[in-house]
């Protein structure tokens, strides 16, 4: 009994044989290795040391040399670094970032046993990256194929070695989510993860308790940017130290980060213009430096990456040295030395890009901005951005009616603590000039807060407008429609009960309670009728509370309204135009900008989403107010109507 006991906790198998016929030689080998000293290396002296790539993993194989990623040996440091608890990689495709965490994980594995999980958005990923990255890295590992034996026989998501286990888990499923306590994680493509995962909260802050009773942890967080404001990583990067990777001039010597306007070509001789890539000859691709302009080919390239070690932190420089808690990396292509990453094959995914982005298609640019650039993309399908919207304002004086606004509408967005209010005047050729944008604050909830009062005298008084009639007289103006949202639960209630006592102070006003359609209907005009075959909801109930309070909810085509207002933000010309003054109250211009046209992480829709801690109150009071305006259908007043409005409120003398 006593041999068999030594040899289950020595690891050597138990058979008859073996117990009757065991070595003294086996014996005393396995007695040493309780007692061995642990080995202490590096990553880097660990990759470079136990490491093989094999042909399914690199075009080179062979063991690991380091010094081919020569920007990752930084980062290498910080992972073996006990104080530094949070690592961020935002990185370009294909820069090696799996590998050097593979062999941060090799090292835990074989040298300093932990549990480990690496996170992923999809299954499918967990899957591939089994299979292509940590299969074959315990493969070609003989100390990692005994501990665990033959991965091909192993799950694709769990691996045991002696004193811990690895789990490739997807942040889909809660369960995956709150198992067991680990303290080392891995988040690969975190931009895909869920921001709420079975009503129970963000993906990676439920990972993230997993590891609240260890001193000793580890969160390696990297990825491909996607999209500006709604990237994980851009936004982990923006909140880290904000590490560069600086490379000298053979020239001058001066430090400098890679910029890809200074990735530059020549164009073709003779005025040439080729099919793929127009004027320019990808071929004649070069780097030029920012400071001496001394032109650089692959192999300077090369060399200021490698000699980049020679300085600071192995070429690394914090713009925000004063954050520690967070260690933040940007990587870019250029950075590589891989066979696909010379001047000519980058040059060529560029050129391409910006032919297409000039075509008004933007997938490359996206594709070219997010993997090769290693940034997250600005998205241009507003075809306009704040600065521009900031110049497009118009002089005139905000609450005053200018010369052209014939018609007002306005529209309400109703949250719990105040109402936002958009007034639009109307005009020839459907141009519209925005009049007042403010927001009412008070206890929305509380049907006698003083905030509906003055909600209500503001929508039924009199707006003034610049012109005099002909009497040399004032012009005041009425609101003559109005749409109000109606879609929270809460609110709803005191939102019909105030559009009838409305109705009832002034019956000439056109109101309307108003619904967003769902984000995936795309097709829902911005005015419907309620219960009409083009109504989104399909049908409206008798049994609703709206019914029963006598009010009509119509649904506004919410996608729709949106395109239409950007489209008219961007327009040239006297027709269509949407015009603003320099509002003194609430960023306007971000609000109204404030949503971008992506591809949704939960359900692959494309639909405008808001950038996280971002506000749009103002794009919501402007489909409210277009939404009145389509209800009393002034887009389809000829110029003959807007000559006869013009003339009645310039020719009577009094309030209209």
């Amino acid at each position: 009994m006593t041999t068999f006991l030594l040899q289950r906790s020595l690891m050597i198998p138990y058979s008859k044989e073996s117990s009757d016929n065991i070595t003294e030689r086996l014996f005393l080998g396995k007695m040493l290795q309780l007692f061995h000293k642990p080995e202490r290396l590096s990553t880097k002296d660990y990759a470079e040391k136990y490491r093989w790539l094999g042909a399914d993993v690199t075009a080179s194989p062979g063991r690991m040399d380091c010094t081919k990623t020569p920007f990752m040996l930084y980062p290498m440091e910080c992972m073996d670094n006990v104080d530094i608890k949070v690592l961020i990689g935002k990185k370009s495709a294909q820069i090696a970032w799996s590998e050097t965490t593979n062999s941060y994980m090799s090292k835990r594995m074989q040298l300093d046993p932990q549990n480990i999980i690496v996170a992923f958005p999809r299954m499918e990923s967990a899957k591939k990256y089994s299979r292509e990255k940590i299969k074959p890295m315990i493969r070609s590992n003989p100390y990692l194929l005994e501990a665990i034996g033959n991965p091909d026989r192993c799950s694709y998501k769990f691996f045991k070695f002696p004193g811990g286990w690895l789990s490739l888990i997807t942040a889909r499923s809660t369960e995956d989510l709150k198992s067991t306590s680990v303290p080392i994680i891995l988040v690969e493509e975190p931009d895909g993860l869920q921001d709420d995962v079975g009503n129970q909260g963000d993906a990676l802050d439920i990972l993230m308790q997993r590891q609240k009773t260890y001193e000793e942890r580890k969160l390696i967080f990297a990825g491909t940017p996607t999209d500006a404001g709604f990237s994980r990583v851009e936004n982990a990067y923006q909140q880290s130290n904000q590490m560069i990777y600086l490379v000298p001039c053979r020239s001058c010597g001066t430090l400098q980060q890679f910029d890809f306007n200074n990735l530059k070509c020549d164009p073709y001789q003779g005025m040439r213009v080729h099919e793929i890539y127009g004027k320019w000859n990808p071929a004649t691709a070069y780097y030029e430096c920012e400071h001496c302009k001394a032109i650089w080919d692959d192999g300077d390239r090369k060399w200021a990456v490698l000699e980049a070690l020679n300085y600071n932190n192995l070429g690394w420089k914090a713009l925000k040295p004063e954050e520690t808690d967070i260690y933040g990396f940007a990587f870019c292509e250029l950075m590589s030395s891989f066979a696909a990453s010379t001047h000519i094959e980058i040059m060529k995914k560029k050129i391409k890009a910006e032919l297409a982005l000039s075509r008004g298609e933007e997938g490359l640019m996206k594709s070219f901005t997010n993997n090769t650039m290693g940034l997250a993309y600005e998205t241009k399908n507003t075809g306009i951005d704040i600065a521009e919207l900031k110049k497009r304002r118009l002089s005139y004086q905000e609450d005053i009616v200018p010369m052209g606004g014939i018609v007002l509408t306005a529209g309400i967005d109703v949250q719990h603590n105040r109402f936002a209010v958009r007034i639009r005047a109307w005009g020839k050729n459907n141009c519209s000039w925005g009049v007042s944008w403010k927001e009412i604050f008070g206890n929305v909830l509380d049907p006698e807060d003083p905030v509906w009062e003055e909600l209500t005298e503001w929508m039924l008084g009199d707006i003034p407008h610049i012109a005099k009639n002909r009497k040399g007289e004032a012009i005041k103006l009425k609101i003559e429609a109005l749409s109000i949202d109606c879609s929270d639960g809460k609110t709803s209630e005191l939102v019909y009960n105030w559009v009838n006592a409305m109705q009832e102070i002034e019956p000439s006003l056109h109101i309307f309670a108003a619904k967003g359609s769902t984000d995936t209907n795309f097709n829902a005009e911005i005015f419907t009728e309620p219960g009409t075959p083009d109504d989104p909801s399909g049908k409206q109930l008798r049994s609703t509370m709206a019914s029963r309070m006598g009010v009509n909810v119509f649904i506004m085509g919410a996608h729709k309204a949106h395109e239409e207002i950007l489209r008219r933000l961007t327009l040239q010309g006297i027709k269509d135009r949407y015009y603003h003054c320099d509002h003194a109250y609430g960023q306007y211009e971000e609000q109204m900008l404030s949503c971008v046209k992506r591809i949704s992480t939960d359900n692959k829709v494309t639909r405008y989403e808001l950038k996280p801690g971002k506000r749009k109150e103002a794009m919501d009071c402007e489909k409210l107010a277009l939404h009145a305006a389509y209800a009393i259908q002034l887009r389809n007043w000829t110029d003959e109507h807007w000559i006869q409005a013009e003339r009645s409120i310039m020719n009577f003398n009094k309030t209209l």
